[in-house]
Parts: C-alpha cells; sequence; structure tokens
C-alpha cells in the first residue's frame, strides 16, 4: 500500500505547478464526481463524459485524502486499487464508475476529500482529474422543470 501512495501522490504532484500545465490541455473527457455516505461507509461516483473520440485503453482512478495530517499535506488514506477500465469510445458517451470505502476511526472525517482521474496507459497520463470535498452537511440542490429549487440532504 506504501507503494502505491508514493507513487499516487508523485501522479497526482497536489498543490504543484504542473496541475496549471495540465488544466491549460485539452482533454478527451470531462469528469464528475459524487459521494455519498452510510454510517462509516462512502461510496464514491464518478462519472465519464466523452469529449471526443478515443482509440486508446484509459483507466478511471479514484482516491480520498486528507487536507493536513500534522505538517504534511494531501494524505492518500485509501485508494481503489482495482481502476475501471472506460468501455466507451465516442463523443457524448458517459460511463459511471463507483468505488467504496470505510471511514478509519484515524482519519479527520471533517478534513477529507475525494479525487478522481482519468489516465491514458500509454504512454501513462493524466489527461482529466477532478475533486470534491467530503462535506457532510452538504445539501444536493436540484432546480426543477419550473425554475423551482428543490434542495435533499445528504
Amino acid at each position: 500500500m506504501r507503494w502505491f501512495v508514493r507513487k499516487l501522490a508523485a501522479k497526482l504532484q497536489l498543490g504543484s505547478p504542473r496541475i496549471n500545465t495540465q488544466l491549460a490541455q485539452e482533454a478527451p473527457a470531462g469528469l464528475e464526481l459524487y459521494f455519498n455516505r452510510s454510517g462509516n461507509t462512502v461510496t464514491l461516483e464518478t462519472v465519464v463524459n466523452l469529449t471526443e473520440s478515443i482509440t486508446v485503453t484509459y483507466t478511471v482512478w479514484m482516491v480520498v485524502y486528507e487536507d493536513t495530517v500534522s505538517s504534511y499535506e494531501f494524505v492518500v488514506r485509501d485508494g481503489d486499487m482495482t481502476p475501471g477500465t472506460l468501455s466507451i469510445s465516442s463523443p457524448y458517451e458517459t460511463e459511471t464508475f463507483t468505488w467504496e470505502f470505510d471511514i478509519d476511526g484515524g482519519w479527520d472525517e471533517n478534513d477529507l476529500w475525494a479525487a478522481a482521474w482519468i489516465e491514458k496507459d500509454s504512454p501513462r497520463d493524466v489527461k482529466q482529474s477532478t475533486m470534491v470535498e467530503l462535506d457532510w452537511n452538504q445539501t444536493n440542490v436540484e432546480e426543477t422543470t419550473f425554475g423551482q429549487i428543490k434542495a435533499m440532504s445528504f
């Protein structure tokens, strides 16, 4: 597991200038990341929306990290060790991936974030990423067809 965390931290380079460089590049897909909590179990759902045709293999990764632990930032707490492989290849197609993890009692559950990204397999290159704060008091807001707003708690 330590090898995976070191590899992941190097790959994501959270908080590094490399992210700004990646943000300026076109991505073959958009990502949406959602979460739901039931007791200590959290389910992450990543929706991949292709924006262009792809002809190579892409994998979808998800992790949960704590923003700050002691003097360390972006500490990966758990990750999906069996990432999904995209089975779609045409623009406007979508595919959804889910992963569940349990919150450990040693984590600060008020300081948790989730990240998801797609990675081109050869050469290994992150093409799109997203993250979300796991805010347990978050309210999901949905606009109805009549312009009204419906709020639902998680």
